[in-house]
Formats: C-alpha cells, sequence, structure tokens
C-alpha cells in the first residue's frame, strides 16, 4: 500500500506485521524529537501534555504509559519533531511488535491497552 504524507510517498508492507486478512487503519501522528530513531512496529504512546507520541512506557505517568498505536515506518533520529504514520486498527502479531519490555504482565496490559483502541494483537498466527 502506499501512503502519501506531505511530500513524502512510502510504501507500507503489513504482511510481516499482520495476524489476519482484517482491514488496518493509518493515520498521520507527530513524533517527539526527543525519542530518537524507533523502527517500524514499535508501540507508541501519546503524551497527555504536548499530545505528541513517544515510545510506550508502562512505567510513566505522563500518558505514554498507555499503549495506543504501532509506529507504521521507521523514524530517524531527528532533531526536529516528525510526521510519520501509524497504525491505530488492525489485527497484529505479538512477535512481530517491539514493545521495548520483556515483563509479560506489562505487555498484557499494553495488548489490553491497544484493544481499547482498536487494535488487536494475536499471541500466534493460528
Amino acid at each position: 500500500m502506499t501512503e502519501n504524507y506531505g511530500i513524502t510517498e512510502e510504501t507500507l508492507s503489513e504482511a510481516d506485521f499482520l495476524a489476519g486478512s482484517h482491514p488496518t487503519v493509518i493515520v498521520p501522528v507527530v513524533i517527539s524529537d526527543t525519542v530518537g530513531a524507533l523502527s517500524r512496529g514499535r508501540i507508541l504512546g501519546r503524551n497527555s501534555t504536548d499530545h505528541k507520541y513517544y515510545d510506550w512506557d508502562p512505567d510513566a505517568s505522563d500518558g505514554t504509559e498507555v499503549a495506543r498505536t504501532i509506529l507504521a515506518a521507521d523514524v530517524a533520529d531527528e532533531t526536529i519533531d516528525v510526521k510519520t504514520l501509524a497504525w491505530v486498527h488492525g489485527v497484529f502479531r505479538k512477535d512481530a511488535l517491539l514493545w521495548g519490555t520483556t515483563d509479560s504482565a506489562k505487555i498484557a496490559r499494553g495488548m489490553r491497552d491497544l484493544q481499547a483502541t482498536g487494535i488487536f494483537v494475536k499471541a500466534d498466527q493460528a
């Protein structure tokens, strides 16, 4: 699928992330300049003050502790905020996503957060 956001056109492959044929929804998001480089598939949280997206941090208390989206394209380490795309709906493979933690209780909480937003995560493709 090709998405055109601003002046950049990028082809996004979803096959390695999807756990079925359910349609996905991708929306534009703004990643804070303080985040650094991120890989697609990273779970994101949204800061409740500046409303920008950051790495999901289950131990935070600034809004980023709630998993909200999945980054759909790699983001380079920039000195300015980055406009990019994130999935907000679909069925995804748990093992394909980048959680930023190995704590199973935190990942389970993140999966519940994502489900509340319309993102469903399956433990396997079966």
